[in-house]
């Protein structure tokens, strides 16, 4: 691991989720997909920090394996490798992101992209990024 790589993991690892709050809806939403479809979470935070907040929040046991910035820190690379340990079809998989970042490193990756609007990002600017889906509500995701 270079010394890039040290810094952002010690960044992401030292951050402080506690003032986080759970997204109202999500937790049955996410409970309901992951017993139709292989969920994966591919993300710039330390797998240790997110392991913490899936524990804090309900979600153990969900997620098939979380590809973080201690797995490569290209989210292009990450989701290429979800593609391939998972044997599915890119025009069947769907990256779900709440940035524009998110939305253009999926459509580069030739998957499908959802934007949801409950994250970071603005409704109005992840519409600019044009994602194949916008969400407004957790309860949308299982008809995409």
């Amino acid at each position: 691991m270079d010394a890039a790589q040290r810094s952002i993991r010690t960044f992401y690892e030292a951050v402080n989720f506690a003032g986080m709050k759970a997204i109202d809806g999500l937790l049955p939403v996410i409970t309901v997909m992951h017993r139709l479809y292989p969920l994966v979470i591919i993300s710039s935070g330390g797998q240790k920090a997110i392991r913490g907040q899936l524990a804090h929040f309900g979600f153990n046991g969900i997620f098939e394996t979380i590809l973080g910035s201690d797995f490569r820190l290209s989210k292009i690379d990450k989701i290429n490798h979800a593609v391939s340990a998972f044997g599915v079809d890119k025009d069947r998989t769907y990256y779900i992101g709440d940035t524009t970042g998110d939305i253009r490193e999926a459509k580069v990756a030739g998957v499908r992209t959802v934007a949801v609007t409950w994250g970071w990002h603005s409704g109005e600017r992840l519409a600019k990024a044009r994602p194949d889906y916008l969400t407004y509500n957790p309860s949308e995701l299982p008809s995409i």
